[in-house]
């Protein structure tokens, strides 16, 4: 992709989706191509936290803040970019993270999606344990994020159906902006809490 990016400046970075759109293999190919950049995998905090067993709101938000104390630790150490690919389904988790984090951190969102034929293909190929199950709960997620996909509220939209890592590697890049230097788009009321 040519040069790699240096950020003059601390940014967060949030890659979130559904299950099986990307977010993950977006993620570590952006920390490949932003020198000193680092991915925190949500799915990772949230095994450690809850284990997988998100039954409430609480124990969800309780992720989200290991998920900035974590960001923000990493930024402390001189870390110029921490991507977060993790499923955030609302607003209020995306800012709740957001308001967890120090105001000068430039902080963005991209919400990748993909027809569900093509995220039930991808499902498949990673072969977990129950594609039944991971499409249900695709499903379940997508209902919830669909009115806030189009307000932006959970991420700037890419499609990442119709296109290669490469090609949005390079929208993703374009949008922070030229010559290095981060722009990354916020999303509406980036550093407010909302109770939902």
């Amino acid at each position: 992709m040519g040069k790699k990016p240096d950020l003059s400046s601390p940014g967060l970075l949030v890659i979130n989706g559904t299950l099986g759109c990307g977010k993950t293999t977006i993620a570590k190919a952006l920390q490949a191509q932003i020198h000193g950049a680092m991915v925190l995998h949500g799915d990772e905090v949230s095994a450690r936290v809850i284990n997988f067993s998100v039954k409430s709101e609480s124990s969800l938000l309780t992720v989200i803040q290991r998920l900035a104390e974590q960001a923000s630790a990493r930024i402390a150490q001189g870390c110029p970019l921490v991507i977060i690919d993790y499923v955030f389904e609302t607003p209020g988790q995306l800012n709740a993270l957001f308001a967890g984090v120090a105001p000068h951190v430039q902080i963005g969102a991209f919400y990748l999606s993909a027809q569900l034929n093509e995220i039930d293909r991808r499902i498949r190929i990673r072969q977990h344990a129950d594609p039944e199950a991971e499409m249900s709960r695709t499903r379940e997620i997508l209902a919830t994020q669909a009115p806030h996909v189009t307000e932006g509220g959970i991420g700037q939209l890419l499609d990442t159906g119709t296109l290669d890592v490469k090609e949005i590697l390079t929208l993703i890049l374009a949008e922070m902006g030229s010559a290095g230097r981060a722009r990354l788009t916020l999303p509406p009321d980036a550093h407010a809490v909302e109770s939902n």
